[in-house]
């Protein structure tokens, strides 16, 4: 998939997915009550995303080495596509790894639902999207 079909399907669709999505996240966690405080004791699975660029993957090193101290029985999972997966692979920090595949729109649709439904049965205590430009 090319860059600017990305940049395109990202501004017309995901921006607007993202806005609704947060809405229903904010809205489920008033109505069931969850308790959103992070200490060593309710941190169990942290996930990190980061998908374009393999340099700010390796800078991302320093956060996963902190999370790591700041909740040591936490599993750390890291999401980026599938074209930075031998990058990811040497991350001795990171417990879990999960990858999109991005060479085409159906294969991204189908790669992030999957993601999407791995993270939803994990149960996510903590994420951080190290995405700058992206609403993906």
């Amino acid at each position: 998939m090319k860059t600017r079909h990305k940049i395109l399907l990202d501004r017309y669709l995901g921006i607007p997915v993202a806005w609704v999505l947060n809405g229903l996240a904010r809205l489920l966690g008033i109505i069931l009550r969850r308790d959103h405080s992070m200490n060593i004791n309710n941190v169990h699975f942290i996930v990190v995303a980061k998908f374009l660029g393999m340099g700010s993957i390796i800078q991302a090193t320093p956060l996963l080495r902190t999370l790591k101290h700041a909740y040591p029985d936490a599993r750390l999972c890291f999401i980026t596509t599938s074209q930075n997966r031998y990058i990811v692979e040497r991350l001795a920090l990171v417990d879990e790894r999960l990858y999109v595949d991005d060479s085409g729109p159906w294969a991204l649709t189908w790669s992030s639902l999957r993601v999407l439904a791995r993270l939803v049965r994990r149960k996510i205590d903590l994420y951080f999207d190290l995405e700058v430009y992206s609403a993906y």
